[in-house]
């Protein structure tokens, strides 16, 4: 763009020099030059958003500006809206302190980096690091905490209490087994074999709910993207374990989870 907009340049730093000032990027360069469109439509968009939304619909509304609007300065709208993000996180970090004074600080921004990273690499696979924003400090307490914390209790105590006595004899065998299996870390595997249409889904879905109401982790995995969507927060196999979409059978093929990846603890053991 700037070596349609430059005359004469004579070397890579004169096209970033704007004015007789050398800007640290190009894009720095173009947007000096008035050569971008500016984040005004998307920081009013985030103003108007912050006086009516929750700060968790708010991170989600932040997540699909910086994945499908490709706003030019992201750090930019994280820094004047970091505070409106995080709200929720202060508010619950002071009444577990019991400290209804507590600024916001560096960890409450953390954990609202965390979320927000979270959902772009559920939804895209992407990373703080792709938008240039401060990178977020995980430790694995706080990949528990991500896993375990997720979730209401209040409404899945709600779904179980609802849809327990609807199981049929054969569902509720099935749902007392397996519940009891997990509760009590008796590492087995179970499947589920009836015809279509007699509640497996639904079974499932109970099962997902009440091992998560009980504050262990549950990673729901289908083999194909419809089957995903049929169970909470479902996800598929090739994108939970990383497998590779296309398999050479004449060549080694492996996941590409990372070995220092935080939560890969969770995949390696039963919850």
């Amino acid at each position: 763009m700037l070596l349609h907009h430059v005359r004469g340049p004579t070397s890579f730093q004169y096209l970033k020099t704007v004015d007789g000032v050398l800007k640290e990027t190009y894009q720095a360069a173009c947007r000096a030059r008035g050569l971008l469109e500016n984040d005004d439509h998307w920081e009013n968009t985030l103003r108007e958003a912050s006086l009516s939304q929750c700060p968790l619909q708010l991170r989600e509304l932040f997540v699909v500006i910086l994945l499908f609007c490709q706003p030019s300065e992201p750090l930019k709208l994280w820094n004047i809206f970091k505070d409106d993000l995080c709200e929720d996180i202060r508010h619950r970090i002071r009444q577990q302190n019991q400290d209804i004074t507590l600024p916001y600080n560096e960890d409450i921004y953390n954990e609202g980096l965390i979320q927000i990273e979270n959902k772009l690499l559920q939804l895209n696979d992407k990373s703080l690091s792709d938008f240039g924003l401060p990178s977020s400090v995980r430790t694995e307490s706080n990949a528990a905490e991500t896993m375990t914390h997720r979730y209401d209790t209040n409404n899945l105590t709600a779904f179980v209490n609802e849809n327990l006595p609807k199981l049929v004899p054969d569902q509720r065998h099935a749902f007392e087994t397996i519940v009891d299996s997990v509760i009590h870390d008796k590492r087995k595997v179970f499947f589920l074999d009836a015809p279509g249409g007699t509640g497996k889904t639904f079974l499932t879905n109970l099962i997902l709910a009440k091992i998560r109401q009980s504050g262990k982790i549950a990673i729901a995995v289908a083999s194909s993207g419809i089957a995903a969507t049929l169970l909470k927060d479902g996800k598929t196999a090739h994108s939970t374990f990383k497998l590779p979409l296309s398999v050479n059978l004449e060549q080694q093929s492996t996941c590409s989870i990372r070995k220092m990846d935080l939560l890969v603890n969770y995949y390696k053991t039963p919850h």
